[in-house]
């Protein structure tokens, strides 16, 4: 057939089924599905499907030549065009081999890509020997309309869900409904339940294979208040976001350097209520898990936040024989398993405050490993100033603290000659009525105080050179004396210690 010998007219449009794979798998998934009870509770999980719709679509037309039907077989191909000029071709050539045409009438079953069809506008053109011919809008079936990009599907589905969606792989990671939003305030998934009374959900998903999620949600934009997935509801017996899973009930993941992962909100003004609840029945389950996987950075496996002066950004609460928190140790190794308990580090001057309506009780060695066990008190440089140990021995030291044993001043042994004295310097300062002063004397190795003081009525500077033993003398806040007797031979040298308290 010469290009001369077509007619322009030869090919007439009789109906386009371009949406009608989709319905069909809605269809067919609708009748696998069994209905759901009155108390709307989430379904029961569904039967398998056999097979789902090919993606293809059913095409009819006319062709003639010259003006005369066809009788016989055309290689046909056709195009699909996102503009009514046929300009400006989307997807590949769809070719027909050996196309059976009666009378001017055929039919054909055309493969198509299904993310062509993703609500834009479509027209058709048809090629046959050499010449292309036609450019048709396709046109869906009516209720497939509400499948195109801003459609709404409201409607009284009291037993059921005004739109459900199930995928029956057992493996891999597969969702029922994955949202996407690259907008800078946009959400993946919103759901919002609005009644106010019931068990309702604003979204919920469920999930059995072993590596997918009940819901999951990602928001790709990397900056703006994104969310993963943000649920709503206003019902008090609802929940924002429920998740029911084989492994994970809800997974929110971001990218933004300033997003959330997961996010709830509580709104009602009053009643005990929740942003994000998290429930566990297993014996080594948990709750509420986060994760924060950045290996730097002021990164949270969990962060709560209070508005409320009354309030408090993470509340926990365990049974009166168990712990409200526990501060995690890590069992990779022994060097770094210290639960620890921080404040603020983004703000130099945060305290750590402890408040309590009655005592603050800290009991030691729990487990009973023998470990030693103590109470430590460490400056910046990681110096210790206090320990108590587990059998109740308690030690202080630094410069700021003055307590039993350690003193404020120790002179050390000092030899001290016969009728003599010696002015030592301690510069504690403060009141000199608050010292608690100790003095010892040894002779050799021997330590005692058996020659300890004068009878006093004698002036002890006059007295040396008749008496014997040591005393202490002239204490002020700066210096005290340490004098021996001329005829004493009982002690080498003296040691003098002071203790201060306020």
């Amino acid at each position: 057939m010469s290009p001369k010998d077509v007619d322009p007219d030869r090919i007439v449009f009789k109906k386009s089924w371009v949406l009608a794979a989709v319905l069909a798998v809605l269809l067919v998934l609708a009748a696998a599905i069994p209905a759901r009870s009155q108390e709307g509770r989430p379904p029961q999980a569904p039967v398998s499907v056999d097979a789902v719709v090919k993606s293809r679509i059913s095409y009819q037309g006319v062709l003639r030549e010259g003006g005369l039907p066809v009788t016989g077989n055309r290689n046909l191909i056709f195009r699909l065009y996102s503009d009514q000029g046929c300009t400006t071709q989307v997807g590949s050539d769809i070719a027909a081999s050996a196309v059976p045409v009666n009378n001017g009438l055929f039919s054909v079953t055309l493969d198509v890509d299904r993310t062509v069809f993703n609500g834009q506008g479509l027209w058709l053109a048809v090629q046959t020997g050499g010449v292309v011919i036609g450019c048709r809008e396709i046109v869906p079936a009516p209720y497939a309309l509400s499948l195109r990009p801003g459609a709404t599907i409201q409607g009284d589905m009291s037993s059921w869900d005004g739109v459900h969606v199930v995928n029956t792989a057992a493996t891999g990671a597969s969702y029922g409904v994955y949202g996407s939003s690259a907008s800078i305030n946009g959400r993946g998934v919103v759901g919002v339940a609005s009644s106010a009374t019931g068990y309702t959900f604003g979204v919920y998903g469920t999930n059995s294979a072993p590596t997918g999620a009940g819901v999951y949600g990602e928001a790709a934009s990397l900056d703006g208040a994104v969310y993963g997935v943000h649920g709503k509801v206003n019902s008090p017996l609802g929940a924002g976001v429920y998740g029911e899973g084989a492994t994970v009930g809800v997974h929110g993941k971001i990218s933004s350097s300033g997003g959330v992962g997961l996010y709830g909100e509580s709104t009602s003004a009053t009643g005990i209520t929740t942003g994000v609840y998290g429930v566990s029945a297993s014996s080594s389950g948990f709750g509420l898990s986060g994760l924060a996987s950045a290996a730097s950075g002021a990164a949270y496996g969990v962060y709560g936040k209070s508005a409320s002066a009354e309030g408090a950004g993470v509340y926990a609460m365990g049974l009166d024989s168990g712990a409200d928190v526990i501060l995690a140790g890590n069992t990779a190794s022994t060097a770094g398993d210290d639960g620890v308990l921080q404040s603020d580090p983004a703000f130099a001057s945060s305290d750590l405050i402890f408040v309590t309506n009655d005592g603050i009780r800290i009991e030691l060695d729990k487990d009973g490993d023998g470990e030693d066990a103590d109470i430590e008190v460490r400056n910046k440089d990681n110096t210790l100033i206090f320990n108590v140990d587990e059998s109740g021995t308690v030690t202080m030291g630094g410069s700021g603290i003055a307590a039993f044993p350690r003193p404020a001043y120790d002179s050390g042994w000092v030899a001290v000659a016969q009728g003599a004295c010696e002015t030592l310097a301690h510069n504690l300062g403060g009141n000199a009525d608050n010292y608690v002063v100790d003095l010892e004397f040894k002779k050799g190795t021997n330590i005692h105080n058996t020659h300890y003081g004068y009878d006093s009525s004698y002036d002890p500077i006059s007295a040396l050179s008749y008496l014997s033993g040591g005393v202490w003398h002239n204490l002020d806040n700066t210096s005290i004396q340490l004098c021996r007797g001329a005829t004493d031979t009982n002690l080498d040298s003296m040691r003098v210690r002071i203790w201060m308290y306020p």
